[in-house]
């Protein structure tokens, strides 16, 4: 928007659901700032121009695109084919994106090293200072977390705050609770005694007497996947555990193992 030295009459005008503020000089009247404006017959009005001049600023974000949305989007596809180790556009097969072994390498260890375990700070809002996440009074060392655990951490966190304590009408109280969940569950672990699972809450302690059922129920190795009641268990290891007679559904034509995105 500009700005002159001088007292101004201005209009809104709305492009593709988008308001645009114009300014004119005291001088011209409301009928001239509107007749300045309208389009007329083989004559390329103020309308068009405002209008092309607001795409190519990227002020109007639908199509046509401007070229810095342009940009934008090109450099999104192209993150996108190499997030899932496709070619950009114009190479003819994948292998011709990284054509030095040793960049191609280095390219693979740095990939492997976004999915290790590793320690990771946050803001502390309550405190005003940086701390380490997972950490408490009682840890020397921070503990190593994958990004997936992060990613459940913050999914919890969203359901706590938005989901399951909210106020949804005027009076509504709020809750701080953490009901029990009927979640898909993955086994990641599994010894004599208890397994492990994993949701998209985080981690699940599964009892022995749950892991007997599985083994008559399509499988109870790791990757076997099914559905479980689970409590939220703040204070133990693992988060969460597997309720008594938890299992609500096993995938038997599925042979136990996730086969999809279900």
């Amino acid at each position: 928007m500009a700005c002159l030295a001088t007292y101004m009459r201005d209009v809104t005008l709305n492009f593709n659901d988008e308001d645009i503020q114009l300014w004119a000089p005291n001088d011209r009247s409301a009928q001239g700032l509107v007749e300045m404006m309208t389009e007329r017959k083989y004559e390329a009005g103020g309308i068009s121009m405002i209008s092309e001049l607001a795409h190519e600023a990227d002020m109007i974000h639908g199509k046509p695109y401007g070229p810095i949305k342009k940009e934008l989007l090109e450099l999104n596809e192209a993150m996108t084919r190499l997030h899932f180790d496709q070619a950009p556009n114009g190479c003819l097969d994948d292998n011709q994106c990284i054509l030095d072994p040793e960049h191609s390498a280095a390219l693979d260890d740095w990939r492997g090293t976004l999915y290790k375990a590793s320690a990771f700070a946050e803001w502390d809002q309550a405190d005003g200072c940086s701390k380490f996440v997972g950490m408490n009074g009682k840890a020397i060392l921070p503990p190593e977390l994958t990004p997936e655990m992060l990613e459940q951490r913050d999914t919890l966190n969203h359901f706590f705050n938005h989901r399951w304590n909210t106020t949804f009408f005027t009076g509504d109280t709020m809750t701080t609770v953490v009901p029990d969940q009927i979640e898909l569950l993955e086994l990641v672990a599994v010894g004599e005694n208890h397994g492990v699972a994993k949701c998209i809450f985080g981690a699940v302690f599964v009892p022995k007497s749950a892991l007997n059922h599985l083994k008559y129920n399509g499988g109870a190795e790791v990757g076997t996947i099914f559905d479980g009641d689970i409590t939220f268990t703040p204070n133990n290891k693992f988060p969460w555990r597997l309720k008594k007679d938890g299992v609500t559904f096993t995938y038997q034509d599925m042979c136990g193992t996730r086969q999809d995105d279900y």
